[in-house]
């Protein structure tokens, strides 16, 4: 069996202690080793924060376009039927750029993890409006927050 230190490869997290990438950079390599898929599973992650994520893993990884992630994944589940394959996203990648992308593959119910983090910003562009930014928030492109 496989322990978390082999899942997560023994380098310094470029986020805060406290930050979501940390925590679910745990909690999947935790689940990844308690049902024993780390010799078979492929990641895929593509920009912004995620974009070092095979530096931290010690699995399979897979760089994808900007939004495009759930496509390279289907793809690679697809030709790896055997494969736990998830994709790491941020929340302008997964849900703004990819969403087209994500829908498609929930209606075709592509047999893939999705974990999207929630920032509220774009990160890659300097803390930019995501789809997610909520109302009120001020970010580099609304200095006034965020409007409905």
């Amino acid at each position: 069996m496989s322990t978390q230190m082999e899942v997560l490869r023994p380098v310094p997290l470029p986020y805060g202690k406290d930050s979501g990438h940390t925590i679910l950079h745990g909690l999947i390599a935790e689940a990844l080793e308690a049902l024993e898929l780390r010799e078979r599973t492929i990641g895929v992650c593509s920009v912004g924060a995620t974009f070092l994520m095979y530096d931290f893993f010690n699995v399979d990884f897979a760089s994808a376009p900007p939004g495009r992630a759930v496509s390279v994944a289907t793809g690679l589940k697809r030709a790896q039927a055997q494969a736990a394959v998830f994709v790491y996203q941020g929340d302008g990648d997964g849900l703004g750029a990819g969403l087209g992308d994500l829908v498609h593959a929930v209606a075709r119910n592509e047999k893939l993890t999705v974990f999207i983090v929630n920032n509220g910003v774009l990160e890659l562009s300097g803390g930019h409006l995501s789809p997610t930014t909520p109302l009120g928030q001020r970010t580099v492109g609304t200095p006034e927050g965020r409007d409905a």
